[in-house]
């Protein structure tokens, strides 16, 4: 079995990518949290209708986040 060694620029570029992997997550990981944070802050039920809802609401939410996210590409 042979073993290659990875020289400067194939580090770094492969350092930048994994960074800017890295990066992305956060980003669509912040994006989630931030929709979810508005729509469980824009309703607050007091009954159980809206407590189911305000859960479907969220749901929705979540799968327009990951359509517009997929469609995007990031």
């Amino acid at each position: 079995m042979e073993s290659f060694g990875l020289t400067g620029i194939v580090k770094i570029g492969y350092t930048l990518n994994i960074m800017s992997d890295l990066l992305f997550f956060i980003l669509k990981l912040s994006l989630v949290v931030v929709v979810s944070a508005f729509i469980w802050r824009l309703f607050e039920p007091k009954t159980q209708r809206a407590r189911i809802f305000r859960a479907a609401l969220l749901a929705l939410a979540l799968l327009v986040t990951l359509a517009v996210v997929q469609s995007i590409g990031i």
